[in-house]
């Protein structure tokens, strides 16, 4: 690594963009999300093929997991939909 007293004057150096930038988390809540993602990598680098097996083995426990939920949510509603008071014309 160069630090800066050690660049002289002539020397250029064009840093990436990336490092004056801050860096945050995110996730993909979608499966098309991380279809796309599996597609854009190379699966013939090692470690993006490693990812890709990685991602396959748990897409369809993602998949079971957020039916799971969605199941849940619509038993709930139905639930609460039996709990209402029924209303009989007087």
């Amino acid at each position: 690594m160069i630090n800066d007293d050690q660049m002289g004057e002539n020397d250029n150096i064009d840093f990436p963009k990336q490092q004056s930038q801050k860096y945050s988390w995110g996730y993909y809540d979608e499966e098309e999300e991380v279809n796309n993602l599996m597609a854009g990598l190379n699966p013939k680098g090692v470690k993006e093929k490693a990812l890709i097996e990685s991602l396959k083995k748990i897409l369809d426990k993602l998949k079971m997991k957020k039916a799971k939920i969605v199941s849940n949510a619509n038993e709930e509603e139905k639930n609460e939909e039996s709990k209402e008071p029924i209303h009989e014309d007087e």
